[in-house]
């Protein structure tokens, strides 16, 4: 690696890799340093010890919007603009709950970039990020204390309980809302197929898990004439909805919410550890958020401390 590459605010020595953080340093090159060091890590012929590491730390984690790049964020802007029913899920989950809101946007712009990295075309890319925009509009259905707990003692859901059996509607009723929404589309319009059964079946694509909705509760919606079987079985489909189930779990994870502190999901080893158990399936994607997820909370791991009114260790709740 040439000295010309390396940042002002980076030192190297025989072992180590040392970049200062502190101070008015730009975000950008921030990134640049951490994923020089990366670079680093992930070249056998580098003559650096693994155990590099980041002397400061800024006073924020990356934000998602600086890891995808302006192209995704160009593109969910442009699609919040021009397709109203994704603006109006917007509106009703922001209503609802501000926290929820904040966690689809962050994971529209994930499963965007993820389906850009897994080289999905540009009208996939367009499902998928609609698609994640929408996909807990459901929750509007579930009572809040349960998707956004007051109470500490509630942070934990039982998930043999009646509390996980209400939570686990919400992408049936997701899907039944945006039906209503794409109603007078015309019939034949992409978004109108595919977001609603996009909405319903990224809970699907989890192995650590048990997938849902189940089985009978798709024959349910059959039964009711909302849903045609044949439909869930399109390979295009599946893969969409593995896109935004893996942007979803990544996004919920490493969420700063006040019920999540100390769960030490800042790390990158529990973080590609809780990804590699959940979709197994999706190795490149799982590397390319172990990438992101070390530019965003570089090597050492960091995430915000919490405040002194938000001191409760209850671990919390599901995506």
């Amino acid at each position: 690696m040439k000295d010309q590459e390396i940042p002002n605010h980076a030192a190297f020595d025989d072992d180590r890799v040392t970049v200062d953080l502190t101070g008015d340093v730009d975000l950008t090159e921030a990134a640049t340093a951490a994923r020089l060091i990366i670079d680093i890590r992930d070249d056998p012929t580098a003559p650096f010890l693994p155990g590099n590491v980041l002397d400061g730390q800024p006073e924020q984690p990356m934000k998602i919007e600086a890891l995808v790049g302006p192209v995704i964020v160009d593109q969910f802007e442009s699609l919040l603009a021009n397709t109203w029913q994704m603006s109006e899920a917007l509106r009703q989950i922001g209503e609802f709950d501000p926290p929820t809101e904040k966690h689809v946007r962050q994971t529209a712009l994930l499963a965007g970039h993820l389906a850009n990295v897994a080289g999905r075309t540009p009208e996939e890319s367009t499902l998928v990020i609609v698609a994640a925009a929408m996909h807990d509009l459901g929750k509007l259905d579930v009572p809040h204390h349960l998707v956004n707990p007051d109470d500490p003692a509630s942070a934990v859901i039982d998930r043999t309980g009646d509390d996980w059996k209400i939570m686990k509607i919400h992408p049936e009723r997701g899907f039944i809302r945006a039906i209503e929404l794409f109603r007078d589309e015309p019939d034949d319009s992409p978004l109108k197929k595919v977001v609603p059964l996009l909405i319903l079946t990224h809970h699907c694509h989890n192995h650590a898990g048990t997938p849902y909705p189940s089985p009978n509760e798709m024959q349910k919606l059959a039964d009711q004439g909302l849903l045609n079987l044949k439909d869930l079985e399109d390979p295009q489909l599946q893969d969409l909805a593995k896109i935004i189930a893996i942007a979803d779990d990544y996004e919920a994870m490493t969420a700063r919410r006040k019920y999540q502190a100390r769960r030490n999901l800042e790390d990158p080893g529990q973080i590609e550890q809780n990804i590699q158990e959940s979709h197994p399936d999706l190795p490149e994607l799982a590397d390319e958020l172990k990438r992101l997820h070390l530019l965003r909370f570089p090597p050492n791991g960091w995430m915000q401390p919490i405040g002194s009114d938000e001191t409760n260790q209850a671990e919390l709740v599901s995506s």
